[in-house]
């Protein structure tokens, strides 16, 4: 008999909708939610490093990859959550992604923009969206230098493919937010259902 997925791990590019997945499969699940991106920077704080910025975020990540090794964000993820089930936001490599898989039995997400999974297509969706509402700033250089930075083309810590090739199901999110939130919450029910039956947090 499967056991129980104990968590869920999202996966993909920025503006891909992640937070999107994130929101709804904590709300439809009853997980925490959890994210790489907020473990650094309690880290930072922890460090008294007083201005926080993603080059900074990034910094540390990579001290700690080549540190303590590539999986080390999944693995002070789980220390920190200890028995729960949980939602876990930001994966961006893929030892981090099997680590889940193989200790917390986690359910893979990756989500993307583009049906064909072409990175060429799925950057120029994506950049269209941030030209139309910009979170990294205004100049869609901060697009541009992040996008790259997180498919490993800047360096081998951050690796979204590989990471994406070890998600369970691939989502498209393609269609407007309220048509992929019914879509996402068909997806979750029926990719996880028999697994949350057999738990008595689900009956």
């Amino acid at each position: 008999m499967p056991l129980p997925y104990r968590a869920i791990g999202i996966i993909g590019p920025i503006y891909s909708g992640k937070s999107i997945v994130a929101k709804i499969a904590t709300n439809v699940l009853d997980y925490q939610g959890f994210s790489h991106s907020t473990l650094l920077m309690e880290i930072a704080k922890q460090n008294s490093v007083e201005q926080i910025e993603r080059n900074t975020l990034f910094n540390i990540y990579k001290n700690l990859y080549y540190g303590e090794g590539s999986d080390i964000m999944a693995r002070k993820t789980l220390e920190m959550v200890g028995p729960e089930f949980f939602l876990v936001d930001g994966i961006r490599n893929p030892d981090e992604a099997e680590y889940y898989r193989r200790e917390a039995n986690a359910f893979l997400i990756a989500v993307d923009v583009s049906i064909d999974r072409n990175r060429e297509n799925s950057v120029k969706i994506r950049r269209e969206r941030a030209l139309v509402n910009p979170r990294y700033g205004d100049k869609i250089e901060e697009f541009d230098s992040r996008d790259a930075l997180e498919w490993g083309e800047v360096d081998e810590v951050y690796n979204l493919e590989e990471a994406m090739k070890r998600a369970h199901i691939h989502l498209t999110n393609d269609r407007t937010e309220e048509d992929f939130i019914r879509y996402l919450k068909e997806i979750l029910l029926e990719k996880t259902y028999l697994f949350w039956k057999k738990t008595d947090r689900f009956r």
